[in-house]
């Protein structure tokens, strides 16, 4: 399996997201889990290539990494962190998302013992309930910051659940994020950067893109909702493609695969492919969806293994050992998206692209 990814496209996505929401709207390019498998240090390159203004990840092992390269670009770490991280934290001036009390004095013993200040953003739950402090402990969060002589607050955030599906709990959740705001401590924090919006929020509700969005899927052309006229235009910037690597036309009645799951019913002809679940391509595609092969489509039958995938060429009687397959992307008139591949094994875009499992390494264009 061979896996492209261009990061011109990654680069041109950036530029139009922000020309659509408006150049002075500050944008964390989303870079956790290896950039949706993308490759992270590529993909922040073209992001602040293309205007982003700040890099978000998950661990702190993350940050880590990108620290050692972007020495001046803000590293939002957007998962909560234990206090043995805390020194780390400060040590290589990240800006975490705080959620409780105590990471708060974590930090603020790690900035005293280390002689510097840290930046934070504090997230709120409005109703993700994974993290953040919950609204009745956001005046008191708050205080606690102030209390702290090493630790700045820069930011104050909150996720939406769904927002590519709920609007009405996204809208209850942006409402109470901007309640919040208005009866807090705000006006004290004058440059704090208000954030909320992901891929979704960033294109379905103007209202929360306020100081700041953070695109993930959007960054790569991949959508997380249904495309309307007024979206910007957006490119997908990976393509996954296989090769044949064997043909056989078995008699009738014979059993394809793990499990026997598939067995033919007439003549037909089958092609192997050298693209398996060790790679990442989806098991749960084992009898379901399409590969693109001269432009026409050819069914996924019997179980995708670790290494290879078996498909029906009944209908491509020219295909030969050696020809390219494609996986994801374009092939003639055709296109598989990474949307599909999501849809039709029941989950998201995100896991589609973020199983790539590093065994077939990443072309750069």
């Amino acid at each position: 399996m061979r896996v492209e990814v261009s990061l011109d496209v990654i680069e041109n996505n950036v530029r139009k997201i922000k020309a659509w929401v408006g150049n002075s709207t500050g944008f964390t390019a989303i870079v956790k889990s290896n950039a949706y498998g993308h490759g992270s240090l590529k993909v922040a390159d073209a992001a602040i290539r293309g205007g982003a203004t700040h890099l978000g990840v998950s661990t702190v092992e993350e940050a880590l990494s990108l620290r050692e390269h972007y020495h001046d670009v803000p590293i939002l770490v957007m998962s909560p962190f234990l206090a043995s991280d805390a020194a780390r934290i400060v040590r290589a001036g990240l800006t975490p998302y705080i959620s409780n009390i105590g990471q708060i004095e974590s930090l603020q013993v790690s900035g005293l013992s280390l002689s510097r200040r840290v930046t934070v953003h504090l997230e709120i739950d409005t109703g993700m309930g994974r993290s953040g402090c919950l609204p009745a402990d956001y005046e008191a969060m708050l205080q606690s910051v102030q209390d702290c002589a090493n630790i700045e607050l820069t930011g104050i955030a909150t996720h939406f659940s769904s927002a590519e599906s709920d609007g009405d709990f996204t809208r209850a959740q942006l409402s109470t994020f901007q309640q919040l705001i208005r009866n807090g401590l705000y006006e004290d924090h004058a440059n704090l950067v208000l954030h909320a919006a992901n891929s979704a929020g960033s294109l379905l509700y103007p209202e929360a893109r306020m100081d700041m969005i953070r695109p993930g899927l959007l960054m790569y052309g991949i959508w997380p909702c249904p495309i309307y006229e007024d979206f910007p235009t957006l490119t997908p910037a990976m393509e996954i493609t296989a090769r044949i690597l064997h043909t056989h036309t078995p008699p009738e009645g014979w059993s394809v695969s793990y499990n026997r799951t598939f067995r033919t019913d007439g003549t037909k002809r089958f092609a192997t492919i050298d693209a398996g679940y060790g790679d990442g391509y989806p098991r749960e595609l084992s009898n379901k969806g399409y590969v693109l092969i001269h432009g026409q489509r050819a069914p996924i039958v019997g179980r995708v293994c670790m290494d290879v995938t078996v498909i029906d060429v009944t209908e491509i009687p020219h295909c030969v050992t050696g020809d390219t397959v494609t996986l994801i992307g374009e092939n003639r008139s055709e296109r598989i998206r990474t949307e599909d591949l999501a849809k039709w094994i029941g989950t998201t875009e995100h896991d589609i692209t973020t199983r790539l499992t590093g065994r077939s390494p990443i072309k750069y264009q």
